[in-house]
């Protein structure tokens, strides 16, 4: 095995495989390997401005090499690497940046290979505005890591430490590629892809902030995968999650994802889309307010969608739109002025204000708990099925079903006063259960089609229902229990 090792210690230079020379000032290493078999070791210790290019052709070639890591340090110092072949590395063992305004930029040309990498300080890579990275590949950041279409059982470990203002994009292609990314600090940003039939792969972003202020981002995407997943984790205020997984090229099968974001903290945004697959699940939990939760999933199969804002929550949104056929949806919230609504003009395409199913055997689950919650919720398709659970005062219940074989079973109880629910039904087979259990709470349902079929209960006082049926073979059931409740009902 060849070994060069390039000792740049506050210094020019040092040749390879002997000493070093010591001076102050910007330094400069530029290094070029070919063949198989090579490492290369670089430490830049306390200067400024320095750069480091090494280029490696062949394969199993080493920046960084046997727990000997390179090592930068001072201002605005730039790591350029090129490698080509197989299973080559940078790091190995974690290679460094240390100082301000640092930046890097990997590109690894071939399958199994490893990119290491620590920057510690600030403003690493900074970038004006919100980095961004394209379908094409194209980025705003200075930062870059690059595993090309060849990248087959790649890793990228990056980490960046105590920074503020740091920013870096992560692409790679190909199948079994693993991301991990942690940034500590306030206003960073990662922006990372993996596309071209990015097979059981992985993303993991890990955000934590530092002070009141925070605003770290992270855009995360896959594109023509299968088995693959996406998990974001951000602990922090004014943070911003951005993930998807879609058949772009109409390459791959996009079957079988998961995105998980998690966020702690106080007005946080996430936004998680899934297009164009089958059975793919996508998790949003917000532990905080006045957050944000928008899963947007379209035209697929049996897919998944779950949103949960946890009982100290206030002033938050949960927003949800699917369509395709066998689709599950759940959402859950806590703690007071809540609601579930449609994406509305958060996603580009098409949306709807109100929580939205398009298509067969659909189901929504809606729970919340706590004061002043509301519910928006529309499904057109058949077999829909809604399941509503409100415990709190001043609970708000909006739903409309278009299509057959519909269900609507609502719950407003637990000190439900002041509670609102209005059902419409157009199609055929449709069912309405409600129950609730208060003061001055208000039940409006309307079915317009055949056999449906109403059942209702209100337990309290000063507590009013009123039911419309159009048309063929409707039933009206309803109870009421306690002193000035009003019942109203049409059939026609």
């Amino acid at each position: 095995m060849k070994k060069h090792l390039l000792g740049l210690s506050m210094g020019v230079a040092a040749c390879a495989l002997a000493g070093a020379a010591f001076a102050a000032g910007s330094n400069k290493s530029y290094t070029d390997q070919s063949g198989t078999g090579g490492s290369i070791v670089i430490n830049q210790n306390s200067g400024d401005n320095g750069r480091v290019v090494t280029a490696g052709d062949g394969g199993n070639n080493y920046v960084g090499y046997d727990g000997h890591s390179f090592q930068q340090s001072g201002y605005g110092n730039a790591l350029t690497v090129n490698q080509t072949g197989t299973s080559n590395a940078l790091g190995f063992d974690v290679g460094s940046q240390a100082g301000t305004n640092n930046t890097a930029n990997v590109l690894q040309q071939g399958r199994d290979g490893r990119v290491e990498l620590l920057q510690n300080g600030s403003n690493n890579g900074q970038v004006s505005g919100r980095v961004f990275l394209d379908a094409n590949d194209n980025s705003t950041a200075s930062n870059l890591i690059k595993q090309d279409s060849n990248a087959l059982r790649s890793t990228i470990d990056l980490r960046q430490d105590g920074s503020n203002g740091g920013e870096f994009s992560l692409i790679q292609s190909g199948a079994d590629n693993r991301q991990t990314v942690r940034q500590s600090g306030d206003g960073n940003q990662v922006a990372t892809n993996q596309a071209s039939t990015t097979n059981n792969s992985s993303i993991s972003v890990t955000q934590t902030g530092t002070s009141l202020q925070n605003q770290n981002y992270a855009s995360a995407y896959q594109n023509d995968q299968a088995f693959s997943s996406i998990t974001v984790t951000q602990a922090g205020n004014n943070n911003r999650v951005d993930a998807g997984q879609q058949n772009y090229f109409n390459s791959g099968t996009n079957v079988g994802n998961v995105i998980q974001a998690t966020q702690y903290g106080n007005n946080n945004k996430a936004y998680t889309f899934q297009y164009d697959g089958n059975s793919n699940q996508a998790y949003s939990s917000q532990y905080g307010s006045a957050g944000t939760a928008a899963i947007f999933q379209r035209q697929g199969d049996g897919n998944y969608a779950s949103i949960a804002q946890d009982s100290g929550s206030y002033n938050a949104y949960a927003s949800l739109q699917q369509a395709g056929t066998g689709n599950y949806a759940i959402s859950s919230q806590g703690g007071e002025n809540n609601a579930l609504r449609g994406p509305g003009s958060d996603f580009s395409y098409p949306y709807q204000q109100a929580a939205y199913q398009n298509g067969n055997y659909n189901q929504l689950f809606n729970t919340q708990r706590g004061s002043g919650n509301t519910a928006d919720v529309l499904q057109q398709g058949n077999s829909n099925y809604l399941r509503n659970d409100q415990y709190g005062s001043r609970g708000s219940m909006t739903s409309s079903q278009v299509g057959n074989s519909n269900q609507v079973f609502s719950n407003q109880t637990s000190g439900s006063d002041l509670a609102m629910l209005m059902v419409t039904q157009n199609g055929n087979s449709n069912y309405v259960n409600s129950t609730q259990d208060g003061i001055r709470n208000q039940a409006t349902l309307l079915q317009s089609g055949d056999n449906n079929v109403i059942n209702g209960q209100q337990i309290g006082q000063d507590n009013h229902a009123t039911v419309s049926q159009y048309n063929n073979s409707n039933t009206v059931g309803y109870g009421q229990s306690g002193s000035g409740n009003r019942l109203t009902v049409t059939q026609r």
